[in-house]
């Protein structure tokens, strides 16, 4: 996901359409209740096989990128009773990743950001004494207005430019280097590694500067902004910093905290569309809160055709849900058996130990049930957490009424 702070990189890319199958078969189970079965993965649609480079590719193409196999079978025995389970499987480019994380995932333009490195392999062993490259490329968009069978509409063009660089060397614990993004606006960060047999394997992620200025964010819809966090989730009382994506240069408005009704609010001043508000978390803002922001500018002068009414008056506004922890509402069960197996119709005693989340005894009430597995494979039954249920976000219980549109 890379928009938010704490992460590492994403690296998983679906293949094909959604429940696409690759290849079925049947079989008979051996003596020992066991089938062998070999798969080859589904190749890449161009004659190659997966993780094999084009015959034409060059070598600043991207490596491919690391897919994922659904492996499902179904048994089924004299009786008619069967039992299925499924197995997913990962392809991966190279036997060597890249873990990146930045110290912060909205930064201040002109101020130094340190990106902590580990490079590790499929094991999950770290590899020590590697050297690492780690680039920023800025995301420049160019907007160009066009009409369209409804109305003007934008086109698009985005190009990634190489800003800064740093350099590391791997160890076991995470090293990091410090990387200067100069202007506000959209950044990935970058970086490679080559494996043992020359495959290579990237990870990329994105992260955002934030400062006085225009920045040309490629947003589609342009009565809409884009809220961007900057970490995944916080604690009550904590202060969260939101970048707010803006179309307009200047504007005014407002800024509301709601959690079922509305919690706070505060009237907004953009000198530029790249700038960060501050927002108090409650300490009663467990499970999470909603944030919305709406801007307002008036007719300005317009560039251009003047049909196209580029410079008419201007609302946009967004909403985003920041997440508040409640792991200090989360009991931890241990349950130990008296045996491992137990005949049918025989019993089995259970201790049971409920702890909270800094691993103390606690007093709670527990619910015990016995289900027959083979069912609950067919139906690829989860267990669910009653933390989540408790702990459900409301909704924001406000909204936004618009009434300029019925006067124009």
């Amino acid at each position: 996901r890379g928009r938010r702070g704490g992460g590492h990189g994403g690296f998983m890319q679906p293949i094909g359409s959604a429940g696409s199958i690759g290849k079925r078969g049947k079989g008979v189970l051996g003596k020992t209740g066991r089938l062998a079965l070999t798969l080859p993965m589904m190749p890449t649609g161009d004659g190659e096989k997966y993780g094999e480079a084009p015959k034409d590719a060059k070598p600043d193409d991207p490596p491919p990128q690391p897919m994922s196999f659904t492996l499902e079978a179904q048994v089924v025995d004299q009786n008619r009773q069967s039992i299925a389970n499924r197995q997913v499987i990962t392809a991966h480019p190279a036997s060597l990743y890249v873990g990146l994380r930045p110290s912060k995932a909205v930064v201040k333009a002109g101020e130094a950001l340190s990106v902590a490195a580990v490079l590790a392999g499929l094991d999950g062993a770290r590899v020590a004494g590697k050297d690492l490259t780690i680039e920023a490329l800025q995301v420049k968009n160019k907007m160009t207005p066009k009409r369209g069978p409804t109305g003007w509409t934008y086109s698009w063009e985005t190009k990634e430019v190489q800003v800064a660089s740093c350099k590391l060397v791997t160890a076991a614990d995470p090293a990091a280097c410090d990387l200067t993004l100069k202007k506000p606006g959209a950044y990935l960060l970058r970086a490679e590694a080559t494996d043992g047999q020359g495959r290579r394997g990237r990870t990329t992620m994105r992260i955002y500067a934030h400062g006085p200025g225009y920045v040309p964010w490629r947003l589609e819809n342009q009565s809409r902004l884009e809220l961007v966090p900057d970490k995944e989730s916080y604690a009550p009382g904590e202060t969260a910093r939101v970048l707010i994506k803006s179309p307009l240069k200047k504007a005014v408005g407002f800024l509301t905290v709601s959690r079922g009704g509305m919690a706070s609010h505060e009237v907004l001043k953009m000198d530029g569309n790249a700038q960060v508000v501050e927002v108090k978390i409650p300490a009663n803002g467990m499970p999470g809160v909603h944030v919305t922001a709406a801007l307002a500018r008036g007719r300005i002068k317009g560039k251009g055709d003047a049909a196209k009414d580029l410079g008419r008056p201007t609302l946009a506004h967004g909403v985003v849900k920041l997440p508040v922890s409640v792991e200090s509402k989360r009991v931890k069960v241990e349950l130990k058996p008296d045996k491992e197996a137990v005949r049918p119709s025989g019993s089995i005693k259970l201790k049971l130990q409920a702890r909270d989340h800094a691993g103390k005894p606690v007093s709670a009430d527990l619910a015990v049930m016995v289900v027959d597995e083979g069912v609950l494979s067919l139906l690829n039954y989860k267990t669910p957490h009653p933390l989540s249920s408790f702990w459900a976000l409301p909704g924001p219980a406000t909204g936004l009424p618009d009434t300029p549109p019925h006067l124009l």
